[in-house]
């Protein structure tokens, strides 16, 4: 059974709501210990789920259940910023199977409003310092159960990520209480790692083929400098770790560092034949064939790890079995990191920088041995993406690859060739191949989810242009949907509240749009700041505003449902065509088409029924432009009438054209 849970903490109050979707049960649970604890009792057993339940709301239930006052727990992870099982060793006395749904870095409210949801946050403050009043117990409850149900929608939307943990717990028969371990914490122990001292993170291995390289040397070269077997200091290390080398190879800028290898033409759009060159499996290719393992492995790990890789490229061809394939995947791919990891099991961060330079080296390798013979655009990680001179060329490259893979025993594979690309940088492309898939990646023209829908109109517009060259105008004055032109802000504990339209608010997460409406102003972040005016005394200092990055001068708040909701007249869509615009030519398009359409949703008006429409008419005033007996219309702001024809009026003319454009006028 699953058991969906969220606490709130208050002073001197307590509750939690504790949902059952496949019983269809709900227990809400209000300042009483005794029934908590016998909630325990009867399903200890199972799974408890919640956002964050990991490192918060599992400790407020043990420590509830050890007689502690939850409050002091909350003030302790809040407040302190300690852990939670540093509170008290006698929260080890009520074992919890849980499993955390949090995201990296994002809140459950922003994930409530990515999908177009109520971004619903409680009115009870709490820093309350009394008892909660029956409403506010009420409110709270309401808020409370509102993030329970955004939990069990956001696992239904993950059920992938826990039935792969399941998988693997399952197939290596492990204790149901490893689903509350991370992913990296899972991956120690199937590989039964046992801690080892590591003093020796430089002692770098450099595999006999890279003699191969000539022309490069030097950069083998700039590695091999940091070559010593010395137990560094981490002051040492940290300095280490800061230098990288940049230097153009192959006519293309590159960064070689402590990470990994990254180089491309910026802003570079192309046309012809390209070849994605992609390295199979690599960081675990490079761990098996050179033997690079974490030495916290044991022999038995070994052989499970290599297993799983191999399986992992057999299973490829059986996409009934992906859940084992990806189990198998996560825990190839994620042993890496765990090397870095000084709180893992499998740590040993001489391996895994074995791995990141004999990688960069061996590429660099593939990049020397194919420079005479085809274009290079791209060199990443785990593959490079080539131009060729010639369609006839590519059996060339491919025995080129293949006396690579001899060298290496790692091997390559070909995508389908590439006909068009556009590339802003290394982790920002989109290219479309032969047989008409597109493969992208980054922030502004990645496939997005319902989780990660943040200015989806943009993204939308500027894939649209890259691979069916429709114009950006036309997507984005044809969508009607309030939630395509979402913009999510989340206000940092760096700052106090957020400043619109001369009101304070308290919420941590806002849905921006662009407004054409004047009276509409920048969204601000601030910071209340303190002077000192002597020792030991300081008074409130000038606050510090400042704007949300990402967001126009004139933007309107809608923080409720917008599922379904239509935009407004005066949602600005030029501030998104420009937007478009401007991130196309960081991918090398200086001259996109510009085509303005006229949407049949709404009807076209004159410029004098915009002037009657929008402003406000008296019928006694006159323009105040000498010599004018037209009739005015007042403008708000400067007290004085326009009749919006005489030359002195260009600015009403101006908002015209803009009002006609988001409709699709001319």
């Amino acid at each position: 059974m699953l058991h969906f849970i969220d606490f709130e903490v208050f002073c001197h109050d307590w509750l939690c709501v504790i949902a059952e979707p496949f019983s269809k049960t709900e227990t809400v649970i209000v300042n009483s210990p005794d029934q908590l604890r016998d909630y325990y009792e009867a399903h200890k057993d199972e799974i408890f789920i919640g956002y964050n339940i990991r490192d918060y709301d599992s400790y407020i239930f043990k420590g509830i259940l050890a007689g502690f006052n939850p409050y002091e727990v909350n003030e302790h992870i809040i407040t302190k910023g300690l852990k939670g099982y540093q509170f008290s060793s006698l929260l080890r006395d009520y074992p919890l199977i849980t499993y955390d749904l949090l995201q990296l870095n994002t809140s459950l409210k922003q994930l409530e409003a990515m999908q177009g949801h109520n971004v619903y946050e409680s009115e009870v403050d709490f820093r309350l310092q009394r008892k909660l009043t029956p409403a506010e117990i009420e409110e709270t409850v309401k808020y409370c159960r509102n993030d329970v149900e955004e939990t069990i929608n956001l696992f239904l939307q993950l059920k992938g990520d826990f039935d792969v943990q399941l998988e693997l717990i399952n197939e290596f028969k492990l204790p149901l209480s490893y689903m509350g371990k991370t992913q990296s914490q899972l991956v120690a122990e199937i590989l039964q790692a046992q801690r080892v001292e590591c003093k020796d993170e430089f002692n770098l291995n450099f595999p006999k083929y890279l003699e191969r390289i000539k022309k490069y040397k030097h950069i083998v070269e700039w590695f091999k400098q940091f070559k010593s077997d010395k137990d560094f200091t981490d002051e040492e290390k940290k300095e280490i770790y800061c230098q990288n080398l940049n230097i153009e190879v192959a006519g293309v800028p590159h960064t070689f560092a402590w990470g990994g290898l990254h180089g491309a033409i910026p802003k570079y759009h192309g046309e012809g034949y390209f070849l994605h060159i992609d390295v199979s499996q690599y960081y675990p290719s490079l761990t098996v064939g050179h033997n690079y393992f974490s030495r916290a492995t044991s022999e038995e790990g070994k052989e499970r790890y290599d297993m799983m890789r191999r399986e992992s490229i057999r299973l490829k061809k059986f996409p009934e079995l992906k859940k084992k394939r990806a189990g198998y995947k996560l825990c190839n791919n994620k042993a890496y990191g765990c090397m870095k990891d000084k709180y893992n099991a499998l740590y040993d961060p001489l391996m895994a920088n074995n791995i990141c330079v004999t990688g960069q080296l061996a590429l660099l390798l593939l990049i020397e041995m194919l420079e005479p013979h085809c274009q290079l655009i791209q060199s990443n990680t785990d593959g490079l993406i080539v131009k060729l001179f010639s369609l006839d060329d590519y059996e060339l490259i491919d025995d080129v690859c293949w006396e690579w893979e001899q060298l290496t025993g790692v091997s390559l594979a070909f995508d389908p060739i590439i006909k068009r690309i556009y590339q802003k940088d290394v982790n920002n492309y989109l290219f479309i191949n032969e047989e008409g898939e597109v493969e992208s990646k980054g922030a502004y023209v990645k496939s997005l989810s319902a989780l990660d829908y943040d200015l989806p109109i943009v993204n939308k517009a500027m894939r649209e242009y890259m691979i069916n060259g429709t114009p950006v105008e036309e997507t984005i004055n044809n969508a009607s949907d309030l939630i395509e032109f979402q913009k999510i802000v989340k206000l940092s504990g760096k700052y106090d509240y957020v400043y619109h339209n001369d009101k304070e608010y308290r919420n941590k997460c806002y849905r921006v749009f662009a407004s054409t409406k004047e009276s509409d102003g920048i969204i601000y972040k601030v910071k209340l700041r303190l002077k000192k005016v002597q020792a030991g005394l300081t008074v409130p200092d000038t606050p510090k505003f400042d704007k949300f990055a990402n967001t126009p001068e004139q933007c309107f708040l809608s923080n409720g449902d917008i599922r379904g909701v239509k935009v407004p007249a005066h949602l600005n869509r030029q501030w998104y065509i420009e937007l478009a615009h401007e991130r196309l030519r960081q991918f090398g398009d200086d001259t996109p088409t510009v085509i303005k359409t006229v949407s049949t949703k709404k009807p076209t008006i004159s410029y004098r029924e915009f002037l009657s429409k929008n402003k406000k008419y008296d019928g006694t005033e006159k323009c105040f432009v000498g010599g004018c007996n037209k009739k005015g219309y007042y403008e708000g702001g400067d007290s004085r009438w326009y009749c919006g024809m005489c030359e002195e009026h260009a600015h009403m003319k101006e908002k015209y054209k803009n009002y006609m454009w988001q409709f699709g006028g001319n």
